[in-house]
């Protein structure tokens, strides 16, 4: 047996060495990423100083480490969604999420390698924008801009007058029904509409959402409100078109339809986490939702509850199939960098992503139709009448 000195001496030969092997270990793993960081702040300072001695043009600091930022997150080679704001970017960003939208508010269609021989074209004019106001529609087209034709032009030649400061104004010729005329319209700061709501001949309340941003809840719950009120005997949720937004917004509108149930689930580094609709249920009439190609992430998120939990038909053509989430983190410049944290199932735990909501009843839009579609009359819009049919079908 052993005395116990030489127990004590054994013990402390082995922490000894444990504390030198743990230290090694630090300050090699300090040393290899010390040398790392130095390494890439080395090349930097060389390629400033040879800019600095050596370019005939001038250095922009700010852009040189934003470019830099937007670089390192390629690192990232599997999330596409990955992406670095700058402060400016990021106060947009911020403002935009929650409604608030600056400009004149027009989505424009156009080609950019051909002359705009018919001009731009009006897919949307949003919601409360400076656009409406002065009475421009969806369908209407842009031939000219401050006076000149654009019909012989490129888009290129004319994007720069597009963009607009807040209180800049720009006067537009536009073509209606074979009517040219002059629309002088100011960029300004605006909270866009994000639903539009009405009763169609059927009788049904009819919801087209354009973004789940945070303003949109609130929205929807008045348009709820208000056709519940005229008795309408379904409704028909258009989606298409909208490419996603706040996760809390959705969870909010899906609580206003379906009852307590799980909607969504989400899965992180850290585990899953079950999203559940608690009891705020507005509607109790049979229900369909109208998607399309352009129908992703919150969108898809819409839909896919609404079929799980209480049945409604999809209707249209595949969704987007975007099934992962992104987190935005501020930087402490007032900078942000945005990565996916999360991917999330269907209530059924199904997997959309990269593959997309497969619609119960596919109908399929023309590329005309797919231009015209916020301008599309009832008779036009194939989707919407096979939406209508069956719905139909359900009140009997």
């Amino acid at each position: 047996m052993l005395s116990q000195n030489k127990k004590t001496a054994i013990i402390s030969s082995l922490v000894t060495a444990l504390v030198l092997i743990c230290g090694f270990w630090v300050f090699f793993h300090f040393y290899q990423n010390s040398s790392r960081d130095l390494s890439l702040e080395r090349k930097l300072d060389e390629i400033r100083g040879l800019i600095e001695a050596k370019s005939i043009f001038e250095f922009d600091e700010e852009t040189a480490e934003n470019t830099a930022a937007y670089g390192y997150l390629s690192g990232l080679e599997d999330d596409r969604y990955a992406i670095y704001f700058s402060k400016e970017e990021y106060d947009a960003y911020v403002s935009s999420i929650a409604g608030d939208a600056s400009g004149v508010g027009l989505l424009l269609s156009y080609s950019t390698s051909q002359p705009l021989s018919d001009g731009l074209f009006i897919r949307r004019v949003l919601g409360n924008s400076p656009a409406e106001t002065v009475g421009l529609k969806a369908g209407d087209r842009i031939v000219g801009i401050n006076g000149q034709d654009i019909r012989q032009k490129y888009y290129a030649d004319i994007s720069s007058s597009l963009v607009l400061s807040q209180g800049q104004s720009i006067t537009l010729t536009v073509l209606r029904d074979g009517q040219e005329w002059d629309v002088p319209v100011t960029a300004a700061v605006y909270s866009e509409r994000e639903v539009d709501f009405r009763v169609t001949e059927d009788g049904f309340g009819y919801i087209r959402i354009y973004r789940f941003a945070q303003n949109a809840a609130d929205q929807f719950r008045e348009a709820l409100e208000t056709l519940n009120a005229q008795n309408v005997k379904g409704y028909l949720f258009d989606v298409r078109g909208n490419s996603g937004g706040e996760l809390e917004t959705v969870c909010r509108m899906v609580d206003m339809v379906v009852p307590e149930s799980d909607i969504i689930i989400m899965q992180a580094k850290d585990g899953e986490e079950v999203r559940r609709a608690t009891n705020d249920k507005l509607v109790s009439v049979p229900c369909v939702v109208l998607i399309d190609g352009e129908t992703a992430s919150a969108a898809e998120m819409f839909a896919s509850s609404l079929r799980d939990v209480i049945g409604a038909e999809l209707v249209g053509e595949q969704s987007y199939g975007k099934a992962v989430g992104q987190t935005m983190y501020e930087l402490s410049d007032g900078s942000a960098v945005k990565i996916t944290t999360f991917r999330y199932l269907t209530q059924s735990r199904q997997d959309f992503n990269e593959v997309g909501l497969t619609p119960d009843r596919v109908v399929t839009l023309t590329e005309e139709q797919q231009m015209r579609l916020y301008c599309l009359s009832d008779e036009e819009d194939t989707q919407l009448a096979a939406a209508a049919e069956i719905l139909n079908s359900k009140i009997g």
